[in-house]
């Protein structure tokens, strides 16, 4: 009897441990990848990344290869929702945060700052003012991006998820790089809506996509400390699938995160990954380049 009321102490005591955010490569979240197979290749560019299911109200919706060092997502991996019309783009700047990231007992689902901050307080019986520093450690916060000439560039974006807890999910912070105005707002918005338009034309059953960042020179500045990388491009793959699992159409498309850029070049995901090596990215994204069968 003993035993069994210290268990159910510490079920109440801790009611967030059975919640998955921080996985073990993605065990909890691996069907939004194409074959359940993870791009490969991440580890010349990080030694130790987190591994995020991202979760908003106790459902995952997408998953996140984030970097802790450079406080941006390397890749985030999701599947396009179903009859999306048009790229609905949220301009909210209401973000985020990940509690996990400072401490695998905090709650799994992604928080409101403030929140994340009172919580980390609670369980670690410390001040606010150090609990926010935790956080500010283990990841970007809003204070990053506010008064910053960069946007928050969402690589799950809002506009391809089909519900509203699904486009809410997309707003988390480990969710965001750092993207020019140009960017963001004009090519990369278009190439999002033409993937609307490929879902859509291909009647794709499944549509899996994986959106990443080369992580560049530069860097978001506070008080004279790297806080966030500026990436010099972002990258995307689709891998467009019938109800059998069979590819039926794939491909993507790079550009750098500057003013340069006037349009995405549709490439295959062979032409992707050669062009992601001569950023000293060498991945592979998808398996067997989710080639269609001829």
């Amino acid at each position: 009897m003993d035993i069994a009321l210290s268990l159910c102490w510490l079920f109440l005591a801790f009611p967030h441990m059975a919640e998955t955010l921080l996985s073990d490569n993605f065990k909890e979240c691996k069907s939004f990848f194409y074959k359940k197979e993870l791009p490969s290749g991440f580890q010349e560019i990080t030694e130790e990344p987190d591994y995020i299911c991202q979760q908003y109200k106790n459902k995952i919706y997408f998953a996140t290869l984030y970097d802790k060092e450079k406080r941006i997502p390397l890749y985030s991996a999701y599947i396009m929702g179903k009859n999306l019309k048009k790229n609905h783009k949220s301009r909210t700047s209401s973000f985020n945060v990940e509690p996990q990231l400072v401490d695998k007992s905090l709650p799994g689902n992604m928080l409101p700052e403030t929140q994340t901050d009172i919580s980390i307080s609670k369980y670690k019986k410390i001040t606010r003012k150090k609990a926010s520093d935790l956080l500010s450690q283990s990841q970007a916060i809003k204070a990053d991006y506010k008064g910053r000439t960069y946007t928050t560039g969402t690589l799950s974006p809002s506009g391809h998820h089909a519900d509203s807890n699904s486009r809410h999910a997309s707003l988390t912070l480990t969710n965001v790089a750092p993207m020019t105005k140009e960017l963001n707002n004009k090519i990369w918005d278009k190439y999002e809506t033409e993937m609307i338009t490929i879902t859509n034309e291909f009647k794709c059953a499944t549509m899996y996509v994986v959106t990443g960042t080369v992580p560049g020179s530069e860097w978001v500045n506070h008080n004279n400390n790297k806080r966030v990388n500026i990436p010099s491009h972002v990258w995307s793959a689709y891998c467009c699938t019938e109800k059998n699992g069979q590819p039926i159409k794939s491909g993507g498309g790079i550009a750098p995160n500057d003013k340069s850029a006037e349009n995405i070049e549709a490439k295959t995901i062979s032409e992707l990954e050669e062009e992601l090596s001569n950023q000293n990215t060498n991945i592979k994204i998808f398996k067997d380049d989710c080639a269609a069968n001829e």
